[in-house]
């Protein structure tokens, strides 16, 4: 029987998996997998603080895009220890990054540097307020939006001025049915990859026209090292023979699929867990 530890922030929104009827699994992917050990018999527990704890395996899953030092240094006190890296912002994830004198002559797109457009870090600062917390991150803002501009003098002021934003090379992966992007969801040696294919250039579910499970990229694998990341979702796209990372999601959530699909997810994740326990 295998014993895990999950840290989160006291601010994070994890819920403990039920077994039973009706199944409790809370909003992240991660949470399918631990219910599926606990089904095996294995347990887990949630540590809300940065502090040592007896564990077989430890995941660091805090929903945010800079992981605190204090957790991140949890890591050397456990034999095995999963995702235990600080940084998933664009700036530190990707090779796409333009700076305003650059020369390129093609088309620009414009994200928030923090994951989810900052949502995560202006709802930990709502949560803090109310428990009359210091705030973690002044002056987070929400910018949901991605913006797509002909040139690099087409995007404006603002944009180069907003330390908040970031300004990629815009490289897609086009298909007869217009624009695709691949998903590739992994937990050590298990995984899952899809394609999806949109009308519209920014890729969103409600968008989708098509979909289809395919094998992933070999050079995603690559990316996968460079960030030194051992459970989380890959956003990227093909383009022109070239593998481009989008996004990296340390702590993805579930996916709108039926019931059956999100069981052989949560089955992949708990398998790829007791792989690393294994040395896999």
């Amino acid at each position: 029987m295998a014993r895990i530890v999950v840290y989160t922030n006291p601010l994070d929104r994890i819920y403990v998996p039920r077994v039973g009827w009706p199944p409790v699994i809370g909003t992240y992917l991660l949470c399918l997998g631990l219910r599926d050990l606990v089904l095996r018999g294995h347990r887990f527990r949630i540590v809300k603080e940065p502090k040592p704890v007896g564990a077989d395996l430890a995941i660091l899953h805090t929903d945010c895009t800079i992981a605190d030092d204090e957790y991140v240094g949890l890591s050397s006190h456990f034999e095995h220890a999963v995702n235990f890296i600080k940084d998933i912002s664009k700036r530190k994830v990707s090779k796409s990054l333009l700076a305003r004198t650059d020369a390129w002559s093609g088309r620009v797109i414009v994200k928030s540097d923090l994951n989810y457009g900052g949502a995560v870090e202006v709802r930990r600062n709502e949560e803090a307020q109310k428990r009359g917390l210091p705030i973690p991150y002044p002056g987070a803002e929400v910018k949901p939006s991605y913006d797509i501009y002909d040139s690099i003098d087409a995007a404006p002021d603002a944009v180069w001025e907003d330390r908040g934003l970031v300004v990629e090379k815009f490289l897609p992966e086009l298909d007869p049915e217009g624009y695709a992007t691949r998903t590739w969801v992994f937990m050590g040696d298990k995984w899952s990859c899809m394609r999806h294919v949109s009308t519209e250039p920014i890729v969103k579910a409600r968008g989708i026209v098509k979909s289809e499970r395919i094998e992933p990229s070999p050079e995603i694998f690559e990316e996968r090292k460079r960030l030194g990341m051992d459970f989380g979702k890959f956003d990227y796209v093909e383009h022109e023979g070239r593998t481009v990372l989008l996004d990296a999601n340390r702590t993805p959530g579930i996916p709108n699929v039926p019931r059956r699909i999100r069981r052989i997810e949560g089955r992949n994740i708990a398998d790829g867990l007791l792989g690393i326990l294994k040395g896999r």
